[in-house]
């Protein structure tokens, strides 16, 4: 019984000094990574001179969506334009 217990406090000790590592090396904080976002109906992304309209969705009869993922510790934020959602599968 007491090996036992000898051994639990042991494995233990071992495992809180690598969990508390971990919280030190993560903080926990994104980055954000605007590749193109939505704008008034287009999509917009950043070039050399500035913001410039990449696609105006309105002209094609989609709207513009915007989507996001994460690589690393950054969150990648993309638009796209895309056929509108259609309610109760009539329009």
């Amino acid at each position: 019984m007491k090996s036992i217990l000898v051994l639990s406090l042991l494995t233990l000790s071992v495992t809180l000094p690598s969990v508390s590592s971990f919280a030190q090396k993560y903080d926990g904080d994104m980055g954000e990574i605007y590749l193109s976002w939505c704008e008034q109906g287009n999509v917009i992304q950043n070039s050399l001179q500035g913001p410039v309209i990449k696609k105006n969705c309105a002209a094609s009869q989609q709207v513009c969506k915007g989507d996001q993922r994460t690589s690393g510790k950054n969150v990648i934020y993309t638009a796209t334009c895309a056929d509108a959602d259609v309610r109760y599968g009539r329009e």
